[in-house]
C-alpha cells in the first residue's frame, strides 16, 4: 500500500512537467494549524471549529502544482503534504498526504476573490491520536493508511491574488471499511495561509 502512495507521488510529479508550458498554471506553496474533532463529515466537520472539539491539534505544511487548465476557470493539479499531530497526553504523531486537487479561479466578492478547492487522495500516518485511535480500535486495525478529503475555501484580495488566506477539513477516512476496516477517521478543521507563483 505504501508504496502505491509513493507511486502516485511520483506520476503527479511526472505529469506536472508534462503540463509545464500552460501558461496560467501555478504552484503555491501553504502553511496551515488546526484542532480536531469529533465531528462527522459531511456535517460539523465542514464548519469552521464546528462540533466537539478535541484538545489535539494539527500543524503542517503543502506544495500543490497545476497540471492542467480546462479553459473554463478550473484547474486540475496535484498536492502534496506534511502535518505533525499532537495534543493532550498524545504522543507525536507525523503525517503525509497526497492527491489530486480541482480548484476553481474564484468570484469575485467586493474586494475579495473567493476560491473553492477539492483535494481527493491517500493519508499515511505513523499511528492515530483522539478518536482516531478509538474507531481504529473498534475496527481492529492500525488506521495508518486512509482516504484524504480536503474541502477548501480560501479568500484573497483582488490587489493581491497570489496571497490567498483559506479554511480546509482536514478529513481521514476509511471510506465505509474500504480501507483498514473502518468507516470514518478524523476531522481538523484547519485554517491556512498560502502563496502562489
Amino acid at each position: 500500500m505504501y508504496r502505491s502512495l509513493i507511486a502516485i507521488v511520483l506520476i503527479m510529479m511526472s505529469a506536472a512537467n508534462s503540463f509545464a508550458d500552460q501558461s496560467n498554471l501555478s504552484q503555491s506553496v501553504a502553511i496551515f494549524g488546526g484542532m480536531f474533532a469529533e465531528s462527522s463529515f459531511p456535517g460539523d466537520a465542514n464548519i469552521p471549529l464546528g462540533g466537539e472539539l478535541e484538545p489535539n491539534f494539527n500543524f503542517g505544511a503543502i506544495y500543490h502544482r497545476d497540471f492542467l487548465e480546462l479553459g473554463t476557470g478550473f484547474f486540475v493539479g496535484g498536492e502534496i503534504g506534511g502535518a505533525i499531530r499532537t495534543g493532550d497526553g498524545e504522543p507525536v504523531s507525523g503525517e503525509l498526504f497526497t492527491g489530486a486537487a480541482i480548484r476553481y479561479k474564484g468570484i469575485g466578492i467586493g474586494p475579495l476573490v473567493v476560491a473553492p478547492r477539492m483535494t481527493v487522495g491517500f493519508s499515511l500516518v505513523s499511528h492515530t491520536i483522539g478518536i482516531e485511535t478509538r474507531r481504529a480500535d473498534s475496527a481492529g486495525t492500525e488506521g495508518r493508511l486512509l482516504v484524504y478529503l480536503g474541502p477548501e475555501l480560501s479568500f484573497s484580495l483582488k490587489q493581491n491574488p497570489e496571497t490567498e488566506f483559506f479554511y480546509r477539513t482536514h478529513h481521514r477516512s476509511g471510506l465505509l471499511k474500504t480501507f483498514e476496516n473502518m468507516s470514518g477517521g478524523h476531522n481538523a478543521h484547519t485554517f491556512g495561509i498560502r502563496k502562489k507563483f
